[in-house]
């Protein structure tokens, strides 16, 4: 019987920061860069949107959302 390998999870908590503006949610780049496990350069933008995270990410809005949610229950229980 063969053995099946397991992708190992990141250990960092997954959740995004974001703000609203008007009737827009974007999400606060640095967050996004923790997430990726990249480090932020210094002329990186303050905020991007959804669906540009989404193309420097590769992942779904759903996801994307889900994590955004996590960030808002974070926030809240800080508070």
């Amino acid at each position: 019987m063969q053995t099946l390998s397991v992708v190992p999870k990141p250990k960092r908590h997954c959740v995004l920061r974001s703000v609203v503006v008007g009737y827009r949610r974007l999400i606060q780049y640095e967050s996004l860069m923790h997430v990726l496990g990249r480090e932020p350069a210094d002329d990186d933008p303050v905020t991007v949107t959804i669906e540009k995270a989404q193309r420097l990410s590769g992942l779904s809005r759903r996801t994307l959302d889900r994590m955004i949610a996590a960030g808002n229950a974070k926030m809240a229980d800080a508070a």
